[in-house]
């Protein structure tokens, strides 16, 4: 009896999924499925027992963070059982109006909305309104009742509401507020945050680790640091000894997190000064190494930043969730002693407050640089290149999809490049709109939502990925880069690059670009496909939702805003076509999917003809008129008879030469 091809497929998958995790943590993930299942058939004091939570909650701390106090509540308002209200919720691109109380779990929310939905992240929006005003909103009042909601609506270990990471930003959350407003503090409230600080200690998501890990840390340790008594203060200290082993696991040396988005590193920059902020309140000693991990932190977000003030969309990637960019490093910056370049909200400023001039913080050494202007940014340890000339800023990604034991937010999106002019995006990767699964899912985490190149079976448009991206977060044969070269000569920056995502196959790509100010602007992408078996080669450029294209004669015109482009795409090899399609979109927030169109160039491998090259050539003078000559071993690329790029492929890979400028 045979199994089914489908079958077989599965296992591969979940065989070349499992092979990059350690054992341990295998192990660990299977003990924590194990002890969720018998947690739930335990009597509600055994519950208790298992998590370590003995007797009454410990009596909390004080002073901590006494610098949030603002007196706002008369006792009429301190009635939190606000029944029949309807509160509308915004999260993640999507509103919702729910009726009170709450319906905390349901199959109606997509599962990052109902997350959201149990973080109580509007409190810090509440909080900010009332610093700033003096007063409460409206909204602010009624929401209030929310948290006994939650208390007598979400039993001990039931759903989404008692997940490691919803524990993990909700506590912090409620700390906030209480230690902003202690009027609100009541015996029920101590307890349940008390119990869930037990229950999250124990569910830690040591066998994920990540930014996972890297939130329950953060909360045990601020929120902890609430409470009176040796058990909070021994999973206090554990919990910054874990944090500071993660900080050199996590953070690399360029600064970046691991996990190789930008979103997730805003979040975790945020969270850590946060953490240093909370243990200077308190009057913990803070390890040297979070303020060095804080001020590597800053220097890689300064540097990525877009003059617009955004950032690449590297991987799993959004707008939307994270604090802006600028706002979260001039928290950063004074926390480290250093003056940020731009005003900072009201609640974060009470924040840092409290860690002011107590403990052990220094002033550090000032990370920032200011942003180039002109000049290659280059990221080693994460592979990631940002090159700005005047009002162009292009992105070359030669990097790791993900840590290889931590798949869950990797693209296969290798050798992709961006390219935004004036902040607005011209060609640009799909990005990220949700995390639920199916079809979107996969498209946005694909080869072919990315500028890059994707190889399929002849007659087919379904890629063979370079990264095995699958379900919801989960990724299994991954492209390893290689051959990584860089540099310049005279006005040009140049980046070079291959990778192992089609091996097996066994078949090829390699990239070279190659950008310069000469003549306004120019970019030129090389691609090599290389098979000696018969394939075919898909390559993309989705353009920005703002882009009007047209097709001329020899290419394409591009224009954005009052800028014209001419798009030139080049071969030796007559098979090779090339369209444009409506069938791409574009999405820099969550729940947000913007159409646009895609131009899509292909053409076919086989062992009589096992290597191809593409040129695509980007420039804003459409008066330049290119000429491909040679073949694709040894050949080059003419301007107006001049020649511009040369290569040379005789011993393997192709060594790309810049020969003189297009002016």
């Amino acid at each position: 009896m045979y199994l089914p091809i489908r079958l077989f497929e599965t296992i591969n998958l979940w065989i070349n999924t499992l092979k990059d995790i350690p054992i341990f943590q295998l192990v660990d993930r299977c003990w924590f499925i194990v002890r969720c299942r018998i947690f739930q058939y335990l009597h509600t004091q055994l519950k208790l027992y298992w998590i370590g939570c003995h007797g009454s909650a410990p009596s909390l701390q004080d002073p901590y963070l006494k610098e949030l106090y603002v007196s706002s509540l008369e006792k009429d308002e301190l009635n939190l059982s606000n029944q029949y209200v309807s509160l509308e919720f915004s999260f993640i691109g999507k509103s919702e109006i729910l009726p009170y109380p709450i319906v905390w779990n349901s199959q109606n929310y997509s599962r990052l909305w109902q997350f959201n939905l149990h973080y109580f992240d509007w409190i810090r929006d509440d909080l900010n309104h009332l610093y700033t005003t003096g007063i409460w909103s409206d909204l602010g009042k009624n929401r209030l009742g929310l948290i006994r909601d939650w208390i007598n609506n979400n039993p001990l270990g039931s759903m989404d509401g008692w997940h490691p990471y919803t524990i993990s930003l909700r506590l912090i959350n409620w700390t906030w507020l209480i230690r902003s407003v202690p009027e609100l503090q009541t015996p029920i409230l101590t307890e349940s945050m008390w119990i869930q600080f037990c229950y999250l200690n124990h569910y830690q998501e040591t066998f994920l680790r990540g930014n996972h890990w890297f939130e329950n840390l953060s909360s045990l340790i601020i929120v902890g640091l609430n409470f009176n008594g040796s058990q909070a203060k021994k999973i206090v200290q554990k919990s910054i000894e874990n944090l500071n082993n993660e900080l050199s696991v996590q953070i690399l040396d360029d600064g970046g997190h691991f996990e190789r988005s930008p979103m997730y590193h805003l979040i975790l920059l945020k969270r850590l000064w946060e953490v240093i902020t909370c243990l200077n309140s308190a009057g913990w000693n803070v390890p040297p190494s979070y303020l060095k991990g804080l001020s590597a932190m800053v220097s890689f977000a300064e540097r990525i930043r877009f003059h617009n003030g955004t950032y690449p969309l590297w991987n799993d990637c959004a707008y939307n969730i994270s604090q802006s960019l600028d706002e979260v490093v001039a928290c950063a910056k004074l926390v480290l002693g250093l003056s940020p370049s731009t005003s900072i909200s009201s609640f974060n400023h009470h924040l840092i407050t409290c860690g002011q001039g107590k403990g052990s913080l220094k002033k550090g050494a000032d990370p920032s640089q200011s942003t180039q202007l002109s000049g290659m940014e280059v990221f080693l340890d994460s592979g990631y290149f940002l090159i700005r000339l005047g009002k162009a800023e292009i992105t070359f990604d030669a990097a790791l999809p993900c840590p290889p034991s931590l798949p869950a937010h990797a693209h296969s999106d290798c050798l992709n490049v961006d390219l935004y002019w004036l902040g607005k995006p011209l060609i640009v990767e799909t990005g990220t709109s949700q995390y639920d699964g199916g079809v979107i899912r996969q498209q946005e985490r694909g080869t072919l939502g990315h500028n890059t190149l994707a190889f399929a079976p002849i007659g087919s448009d379904l890629p063979y990925e370079q990264t095995q991206v699958w379900g919801n977060f989960r990724a299994a044969r991954k492209a390893t880069p290689k051959l990584l070269d860089w540099g310049s000569h005279s006005s040009v920056y140049w980046i070079a690059a291959t990778h192992s995502g089609y091996d097996w196959l066994p078949a090829s790509h390699y990239r070279w670009l190659g950008c310069s100010q000469s003549d306004g602007f120019f970019l030129i992408i090389c691609d090599w496909m290389e098979s000696n078996r018969s394939l075919k080669w898909l390559h993309r450029l989705h353009l920005g939702p703002e882009v009007a294209v047209s097709q001329q004669s020899h290419g394409w015109q591009l224009r954005l805003g009052d800028d014209n482009f001419r798009l030139h795409q080049l071969s030796s090899n007559f098979n090779t076509t090339s369209k444009l399609t409506p069938n791409s979109w574009y999405s820099p927030q969550f729940g947000c999917r913007f159409p646009r169109s895609v131009v899509t160039t292909s053409g076919i491998v086989t062992s009589d003809n096992p290597l191809e090259v593409l040129c695509t050539i980007l420039t804003l003078n459409s008066a330049l008129q290119f000429t491909i000559h040679g073949d694709p071993k040894v050949g080059w690329i003419s301007c107006n008879g001049s020649p511009v790029v040369r290569w040379d492929g005789v011993t393997g890979i192709p060594a790309v030469k810049y020969c003189s400028s297009l002016v």
